[in-house]
């Protein structure tokens, strides 16, 4: 039984390895196991490559947030926020939640 105030106790001493094999700390011993050819290589390999897409049809708007019936102060903060004209999914949901149904949209 392992006694902390007894350093000679019958706890078995850690040899280093592990139960498994190789060392505790990372499987085998450094500078042992792999081995090397002298070929480096293609870092291409993990590099994705840009997928050309074809140009999308440009989304035109068929409102402007000032079209919409929304408080006066809230299209104030719109303008000066910058904000022209709506996304795509503005547009379609925002006169559907002015007459008081719900919406799930996925942009």
């Amino acid at each position: 039984m392992y006694n902390r105030n007894n350093r000679s106790s019958s706890r078995p001493k850690s040899s280093g390895r592990s139960k498994f094999g190789g060392s505790k700390f990372g499987g085998q011993k450094a500078g042992r196991g792999r081995k090397f050819s002298g070929e480096s290589i293609d870092i291409n390999r993990f590099i994705n490559q840009a997928v050309k897409v074809e140009n999308a049809p440009v989304f035109v708007p068929q409102h402007s947030f000032d079209e919409f019936e929304i408080r006066p102060e809230l299209k104030t903060a719109i303008a000066k926020k910058g904000y022209k004209s709506p996304t795509p999914i503005q547009d379609l949901t925002i006169p559907i939640i002015l007459t008081g149904q719900d919406v799930i949209g996925l942009a």
